[in-house]
């Protein structure tokens, strides 16, 4: 669990983190060594889940051993089968981290939002919904791993 004191907002605990895959967790459907560093010392704190329609077909063979939950999605429904996992999972205990149009729905549905802007680019409307932006994952991985810069980032 990864619980956060924002002044000016309630509480935030995070028990799950839903990460998509494609442009946030991977470049070209590859993860780097540092994210999966990274990713192993997050499900330590928190319950780790990658959900991804998979544009690359790499996702299983690439997460296998990561030790996280991996959902593949149909591509025609992915934005509203990713709101709908994160509720699942309980909206307000999730953060979801993500860069696409297909991500709205899922940063709208989460307690926390975070934009990932790399390689691959962004969409505008995640970028809209967002809580948070940053220009790497592993920025984005070690804001959980430091709340403090959450903090930062959201006070008022």
């Amino acid at each position: 669990m990864i619980a956060v004191s924002i002044p000016g907002r309630s509480e935030l605990v995070i028990h799950h983190v839903v990460f998509d895959f494609n442009g946030t967790l991977a470049t070209d459907g590859k993860l780097s060594t540092e994210t999966v560093e990274l990713i192993d010392r997050l499900k330590r704190e928190v319950q780790v889940h990658i959900i991804t329609s998979d544009t690359y077909g790499t996702a299983r063979a690439t997460c296998q051993d990561l030790g996280v939950d991996l959902v593949t999605l149909s591509t025609d429904k992915a934005a509203e089968q990713k709101k709908s996992y994160v509720e699942q999972y309980g909206a307000t205990a999730t953060c979801s981290i993500g860069n696409g149009a297909n991500d709205v729905l899922m940063f709208q549905t989460s307690a926390l939002a975070i934009m990932v802007i790399g390689h691959e680019g962004g969409a505008t409307k995640a970028l809209q919904s967002a809580d948070i932006v940053v220009t790497s994952i592993e920025s984005a991985i070690e804001l959980l791993l430091m709340p403090h810069r959450i903090v930062a980032a959201l006070r008022d």
